[in-house]
């Protein structure tokens, strides 16, 4: 299979061929085209596919400021997951657990993020701090 966009966020639009009805729309971050089936994948898992006989699809790239999902994340002080709706990067990576009301990082998203490419996290256990509240813990 061809891989199309290496990851670069982008937003599809995929409609009915002959009706140009639409069919979905969602945000990749890439696809592979096996001839058959177009493929759509976000963070390495496969999100949509469709026969390429019965739809099409059109694309434009997704600044990833705009790029905007539900996050979530377990808190590492109540254990329960928070779900952070309708987040972007734009946001920042801090928040507040839903259930306790603690500090919490983002890091799942942290560690997907396009200014990120080396997956680094420098997260002190100490002070409860990384580089994405600048640079507490550099390494």
């Amino acid at each position: 299979m061809d891989q199309l966009w290496n990851g670069k966020k982008r937003k599809i639009t995929i409609k009915e061929r002959g009706t140009g009805v639409l069919k979905r729309q969602l945000v990749a971050d890439d696809a592979r085209d096996d001839g058959i089936f177009n493929h759509f994948y976000l963070h390495g898992m496969e999100i949509w596919a469709y026969d390429t006989r019965e739809c099409y699809y059109t694309s434009e790239e997704l600044p990833e400021e705009e790029y905007r999902h539900e996050a979530v994340e377990a808190c590492p002080h109540c254990g329960y997951e928070h779900y952070e709706k309708d987040w972007s990067p734009r946001k920042g990576y801090r928040t507040r657990c839903m259930h306790c009301g603690e500090s919490i990082l983002l890091c799942d998203e942290c560690l997907h993020a396009d200014d990120n490419p080396e997956r680094r996290c420098d997260w002190d256990e100490n002070t409860g701090r990384c580089f994405r509240d600048g640079g507490a813990a550099d390494g």
